[in-house]
């Protein structure tokens, strides 16, 4: 009898599967790309809160001059006529008394209607010298009558 022998194709030869590329974490070039994304946006909200913070100071110094041009025109106006005609305010600025961060001016000056006209200018953040500009400092105007 024939034997009849069963013909058997090579195995083909398995290759191992390939590892995916993220399989075992990320490339140095994406962390690098990552950091510097992370490091320019970590810089805009340090930048925009520095802004926000400044702006506030700013403003609270401006209320707190205004407030004080205030109270200072109102000094003025309590004075008696006579007296605050006859007054002659220094020219120099001045700091304001418990206030050293504020510097001061008042002028007074007559009228052809026998009323004076009160001025009062504060700045903050002045240089030894510095005359009073609209970027730091506040105006106040008012009148007295007879």
């Amino acid at each position: 009898m024939v034997e009849l022998r069963t013909i058997q194709a090579p195995a083909k030869r398995r290759r191992p599967p390939r590892p995916h590329r993220h399989a075992h974490g990320f490339t140095i070039a994406e962390i690098m790309i990552a950091l510097a994304v992370l490091t320019i946006v970590a810089y805009g909200v340090y930048d925009n809160l520095q802004n926000t913070s400044r702006l506030g100071q700013q403003r609270y110094e401006r209320i707190q001059a205004q407030l004080l041009a205030q109270q200072e025109l109102e000094r003025l106006r309590a004075c008696p006529y006579d007296a605050l005609r006859a007054w002659t305010p220094p020219a120099i600025v001045q700091k304001l008394p418990n206030h050293l961060k504020f510097d001061y001016r008042d002028t007074v000056a007559p009228r052809p209607d026998g009323m004076l006209d009160l001025t009062v200018q504060v700045g903050w953040n002045m240089a030894k010298g510095q005359e009073f500009n609209a970027a730091n400092s506040v105006t106040l105007k008012g009148v007295k009558a007879r």
